[in-house]
């Protein structure tokens, strides 16, 4: 406690215009306003509340100020609830091309390795169905056709061609509706020797 704030305590609603005020004390600004020490007020209008000043009326200011900041915090949690799901729908969309994309790149690379096989005749069509379809790691139906041209004689072009249905990561129904229904892989290629054990056949499934 501070002596001289005690001493005068049960004085200080009696300061007012001409009265004497106490030596040590000097008037500011009219009554009811006293320095007791520097830097320090004594007022009717402002306290001391451990050290820190506190005005009339601030409480009120700062209760004003976290109302509104409650209420930028309900907007911020409003926005979100709307964008979340906008986001989430994005996030979704990323995975799934990054999957389909994937399947496709299986989808081409099966219809190589199924035209490396037939180009060199090496076998017939269960060994050049299976050249193309285990170079693939489709879970989702996949089909593959074999053409060996016109006459299947070493210098014609037969072609080889590839067809899945990719499937979705997610399983989100909505998802699907922005994939494509079918990847399909067409490779052409020419016949470094006679197509004598396969001929045209297909679509067999993998």
């Amino acid at each position: 406690m501070n002596p001289v704030l005690d001493g005068l305590s049960s004085r200080i609603t009696d300061f007012g215009p001409g009265s004497t005020i106490p030596a040590g004390l000097s008037s500011h600004d009219g009554p009811h306003s006293l320095w007791v020490e520097p830097n320090r007020w004594l007022l009717s209008s402002e306290r001391h509340f451990g050290g820190v000043r506190h005005r009339r009326g601030q409480g009120l200011t700062m209760g004003w100020i976290s109302r509104l900041r409650n209420r930028d915090d309900g907007a911020q949690l409003v926005e979100f609830a709307l964008l979340a799901p906008l986001l989430l729908l994005l996030v979704l969309g990323i995975v799934e091309f990054g999957w389909v994309f994937s399947q496709n790149n299986d989808v081409r690379h099966g219809a190589r390795e199924g035209a490396r096989a037939a180009a060199v005749n090496l076998g017939g069509p269960a060994i050049l169905g299976a050249a193309a379809c285990d170079s693939m790691d489709l879970t989702s139906p996949v089909t593959v056709e074999f053409t060996d041209g016109a006459s299947g004689l070493a210098g014609e072009y037969g072609a080889v061609e590839v067809i899945a249905t990719p499937d979705s990561l997610s399983g989100l129904g909505f998802i699907e509706v922005f994939l494509p229904d079918t990847l399909t892989s067409n490779v052409e290629f020419r016949l470094e020797q006679d197509s004598a054990d396969w001929g045209d056949f297909g679509p067999v499934p993998c």
